[in-house]
């Protein structure tokens, strides 16, 4: 009697541990590099090397901050990979697609180029304050000829969010990294194209 009992407890023990999982959808989300503007060519390659970050982003999650000096994240909504990786694909991407250099090489490519570019990443979130949401991207552009520094190009960029949506976020994200390849690719052109 005492086994038939002691089998019941379990199977009902069993059975109520597998009633309590729950599911859900994890949304992931990358940043793409989508204009179509197209340079003349300049006969230089430029070498892409991978780009740091600040710790705290080195995540698959997606960082959200509502007071200063705290930073949560997304329980269903993340990055595809981790934003340095994402930025290094689509900093590549760009250069092929506005075809600016004659030759774009990613790292860990050992080809000598004319010009490198070492790229950190700052920040990359969703700031919340009072019900309003602004998409944060702070990165900073080096790029060298020869192994020496040749120019230095830095943006701290905001965007309001249309809603607190995470998918909102992420469109907004992709706006400012939009604005900010087009930016340092005109201002590229306009000093290596002489």
């Amino acid at each position: 009697m005492k086994n038939i009992i002691l089998l019941i407890l379990i199977l009902i023990t069993f059975n109520a541990c597998s009633l309590k999982q729950t599911t859900y959808t994890l949304n992931k989300y990358t940043l793409k590099y989508d204009n179509l503007k197209k340079y003349n060519t300049i006969n230089k390659t430029i070498i892409i090397n991978k780009p740091t970050i600040n710790p705290i982003y080195n995540t698959t999650d997606m960082i959200y901050s509502t007071q200063e000096y705290k930073v949560e994240s997304y329980i269903k909504n993340k990055w595809s990979d981790i934003p340095n990786l994402i930025i290094h694909q689509e900093l590549m991407s760009s250069f092929d697609k506005n075809g600016l250099f004659n030759t774009t090489y990613i790292y860990p490519n050992k080809e000598k180029a004319n010009y490198s570019i070492n790229t950190h990443i700052y920040k990359i979130e969703n700031k919340i304050k009072n019900n309003i949401s602004y998409a944060i991207l702070s990165i900073k552009f080096e790029i060298y000829k020869d192994k020496k520094l040749f120019d230095t190009y830095f943006y701290d960029k905001s965007l309001k969010n249309i809603s607190l949506q995470p998918y909102d976020f992420v469109k907004s994200e992709n706006i400012l990294f939009n604005e900010i390849i087009n930016d340092l690719s005109n201002r590229l052109y306009s000093k290596l194209k002489n």
